[in-house]
């Protein structure tokens, strides 16, 4: 079980580190582990949050593992007549990932890293950014 630690990105410039703040350790299975990118907004509302939750269930009988990642990064708006913030839905990411424990080390390590390197690549960034799909 990994412990909680401040996450290290790069910005889109691909030269920039944004630090996500780990503020929360899971509470247990189910229970999400929580980082804020607090450089971000006045508000704790405004700060870009990771949100990482595991389980163990079953599928058929087969012992699993599941990991969801949710990924938000809200929209403020200011009221420039009172000064008040309004946020909204800006960008939400959300990944999950069922690994069937019968599976070998190799095979996991294997799936789990080429599947997450696939999301990182260029041109899928590109095409999520863009919202739509390669033709």
């Amino acid at each position: 079980m990994p412990t909680l630690a401040n996450l290290t990105v790069k910005k889109y410039d691909g030269t920039t580190d944004v630090i996500y703040t780990a503020v929360m350790p899971a509470g247990g299975d189910g229970s999400p582990a929580v980082w804020k990118n607090q450089t971000v907004g006045t508000t704790p509302g405004q700060q870009p949050e990771l949100r990482f939750t595991a389980r163990g269930r079953s599928k058929k009988g087969v012992p699993f593992r599941s990991v969801t990642a949710t990924y938000k990064y809200q929209k403020a708006v200011s009221n420039t007549s009172t000064g008040e913030l309004t946020l909204s839905d800006g960008v939400t990411v959300v990944c999950s990932i069922d690994v069937n424990q019968t599976m070998s080390a190799a095979e996991i390590n294997e799936a789990v890293y080429q599947s997450l390197n696939l999301l990182a690549n260029a041109s899928i960034k590109a095409a999520a950014r863009d919202g739509y799909s390669f033709n």
